[in-house]
């Protein structure tokens, strides 16, 4: 009896050691595993649920009244439409059928323009498909900035990313303009710079596709010219500071470079050839480039809740850029995640044009402007250095949050 039930104590011990060491525990106690947040139902709950929130945007741009629709669009919206079906239908690039113009952002033209090529309806149906477009656009934009998160975060981050991004992102992203077709570009960047080690290695092939992609950006909204000076300087300031990359990092700021200048380059140069300035006309009449005009009057003009929330996004981006080059010390070593490097030079694209709103624009500055800041808060919600801060470094923030 005795041997009979040492025999069984022992399978018993054997197959606990087997499970304990399979699950990298070593103290001989039973662990309990927690499904990866990626994987987890809470995580498949929030995709569902983002899912259907853009579902119910497109059922009601739709189906609902055209006046209310017109009452949340801006007027500008209205100039994208008269131009892009004037140069679908063979006008020209002209708002009025007659006098040329180059007041746009060129990216979102041509998306339009294509749109009034295929399609030849109404104007409350075409402005109804491209709200719906929009909304499509902001839907894949939304996957990317779900799988941008580092893995084993906790969901708790994921579920407020999503949350920021709808309410932030979203809710004024489609507007008409050309606010979510930009929020995709940048998101792909993003992704890109994230996912791949060309922040790192800076690889003449995946630095080139980094610059299209950024050259993209540059189509979208003109103004993101930051953001590809804030990705060129990243490679500049690597290849001076960490001798051991330099001639990576200026192999990298050479492709970088070369995608960007072949995606924008056509436009500049129609631009000089059409209109004798590679500036288009909107930004000749509403800044004073080169000459300073410091105010805050084009800030206040967004009205005392949109200011607040644009002063926000881009103190958190200032913090953020602070932040990133104390870590890394300037620069002098790298960070743990390439996500910490793209979310670096999108926030300090932020700051840089916001810089050149107070000093340089005179007035017309809309809340679309700043759409970048708030997809970059939206973003910095789930990134990698506060997973980093809050969820590794704190067990009882970590214990709150799960």
């Amino acid at each position: 009896m005795t041997s009979t039930k040492s025999f069984v104590m022992s399978q018993f011990h054997n197959s606990f050691g087997r499970v304990s060491r399979s699950s990298g525990d070593t103290t001989g106690k039973p662990v309990v595993r927690r499904p990866e947040p990626g994987r987890s139902p809470a995580t498949w709950l929030l995709r569902g649920l983002v899912a259907a929130a853009f579902c119910y945007l497109a059922l009601f741009v739709l189906r609902a009244d055209i006046r209310s629709l017109i009452n949340i669009v801006p007027d500008d919206a209205s100039y994208y439409l008269n131009i892009a079906e004037n140069l679908a239908a063979h006008k020209g690039l002209t708002f009025d059928g007659t006098t040329p113009t180059n007041g746009f952002q060129p990216l979102w033209l041509c998306v339009l323009t294509g749109l009034f090529s295929v399609r030849d309806s109404s104007p409350e149906t075409m402005f109804r498909l491209i709200l719906v477009l929009q909304i499509a656009m902001l839907a894949c934009a939304s996957c990317m900035v779900l799988a941008l998160g580092p893995r084993g975060r906790p969901s708790s981050f994921t579920w407020a990313t999503a949350v920021i991004f709808v309410f932030l992102v979203v809710e004024r992203a489609a507007n008409g303009m050309e606010s979510a077709l930009l929020v995709l570009t940048l998101t792909a960047l993003l992704r890109y710079g994230s996912r791949t080690q060309v922040l790192r290695e800076f690889a003449f092939k995946q630095s080139l596709v980094f610059g299209l992609l950024m050259g993209l950006v540059m189509l979208s909204r003109l103004d993101t010219v930051f953001v590809g000076a804030a990705a060129l300087s990243f490679a500049l300031l690597t290849a001076i500071r960490r001798p051991e990359s330099r001639w990576r990092a200026l192999v990298g700021l050479g492709g970088m470079a070369l995608g960007a200048t072949a995606v924008v380059s056509p436009y500049l140069v129609f631009n000089q050839l059409e209109f004798g300035r590679v500036m288009p006309i909107s930004g000749v009449l509403k800044s004073s480039f080169p000459v300073p005009s410091i105010s805050f009057d084009a800030i206040r003009g967004l009205g005392h809740p949109m200011a607040a929330v644009v002063l926000a996004c881009v103190s958190i981006s200032l913090y953020y850029v602070a932040w990133f080059a104390w870590k890394g010390r300037l620069m002098r070593r790298p960070h743990a995640h390439p996500h910490d490097d793209a979310m670096a030079i999108l926030a300090a694209g932020v700051v840089l044009h916001f810089c050149y709103v107070l000093v340089f624009m005179k007035w017309a500055v809309f809340y679309w402007h700043f759409v970048p800041s708030m997809l970059f808060v939206s973003l910095a919600v789930g990134s990698h250095a506060l997973h980093v801060q809050l969820w590794s470094r704190r067990p009882r923030v970590r214990s709150a949050l799960y």
